[in-house]
């Protein structure tokens, strides 16, 4: 029976087009089955998400951009870049990362509804209170009244791609060490050997992820001017984008408008069929820069 759900649960896996819900439910069981408290431990907190932020693997922790609304005299500025106080360290960690806590099956559920391109987080209203404080204290005039913590939707891909491989990859280990073995009794006499599996392949493996993508090197190969669609498709077949996704994008680019830093819904729509894609492997960008490359190149097509 524990090999035949191993079995299970990692073709389950290798289906991208699955979501993860699934053989993580399985997981849960084969977790209990062998009596592994840190595997169901880590499967709980997936699927129920991340109460304790101290808990939050690196994986689902990323830098954001700060931004937020404020009155500064007569003038009401909004959705603009705001500065984090002057503060201790440990108070700046905690405002400048962003921890991903909800459960897989709500991260799932954002990257197929969510239409903007970004995802945001609101601080509470102590925070927001304290911040306002200390940024009043350099400006008499200055009220802030919101700040949130904002990334790429390109960090929720990076989360579930990241879940699907640590989990793969624990699966298939298991696979290789006990793929022999055929009664529960025996896994659960070997807790030793797959707490190490799991340490190797899920805890020691927790890469950290909290900059999706190096921007530096993706704007350094963006060279697209306002309006010019042949350099905007040089760039995104020059990554791996096929043609006839590429037609696509040139199909809509010119029915819409950015506003802001957001797109369209087609655009939108397109970008997160790529980011699927890049999930899958089909092209040669990574899942953390490919977000910030489409992103970018999209952009300097619209405004230069």
């Amino acid at each position: 029976m524990s090999v035949k759900l191993i079995g299970e649960i990692i073709n389950e896996l290798v289906d991208t087009n699955q979501q993860i819900t699934s053989p993580l439910l399985k997981t849960k069981v084969l977790a209990s089955r062998i009596r592994s408290t840190e595997l169901a431990a880590w499967v709980n907190s997936e699927l129920n998400g991340y109460s304790d932020k101290t808990k939050v693997p690196k994986y689902r922790r990323f830098v954001p951009l700060i931004k937020g609304s404020y009155i500064s005299g007569n003038a009401h500025v909004k959705n603009t870049s705001i500065p984090i106080p002057n503060t201790d360290q440990e108070m700046y960690n905690k405002l400048s990362t962003l921890h991903m806590l909800d459960s897989i099956s709500t991260l799932e559920k954002m990257a197929v509804e969510d239409k903007s391109g970004s995802i945001s987080f609101t601080f509470p209203n102590l925070i927001i209170e304290w911040w306002d404080r200390e940024l009043s204290k350099q400006n008499s005039y200055f009220q802030l009244l919101s700040v949130y913590q904002t990334v790429s939707i390109s960090a929720v891909f990076e989360v579930i791609s990241a879940v699907r491989n640590k989990l793969l990859d624990f699966m298939l280990k298991i696979d290789e060490e006990f793929g022999n073995v055929t009664e529960i009794e025996s896994l659960q006499n070997k807790q030793q050997q797959i707490t190490s599996i799991l340490n190797q392949t899920i805890v020691k493996g927790d890469g950290n992820v909290v900059n999706t993508g190096d921007s530096s090197t993706i704007k350094a190969s963006i060279h697209v001017t306002r309006g010019d669609k042949k350099a905007l498709a040089d760039v995104l077949i020059s990554k791996g984008i096929e043609k006839s996704d590429l037609e696509e994008l040139l199909g809509v680019i010119d029915s819409e408008e950015v506003d802001g830093d957001s797109f369209g819904s087609k655009t939108s729509k397109w970008i997160k069929k790529m980011l699927g894609k890049a999930v899958d492997g089909a092209w040669e960008v990574n899942i953390g820069a490919a977000g910030s490359l489409l992103a970018d190149a999209i952009k300097a097509y619209y405004k230069g």
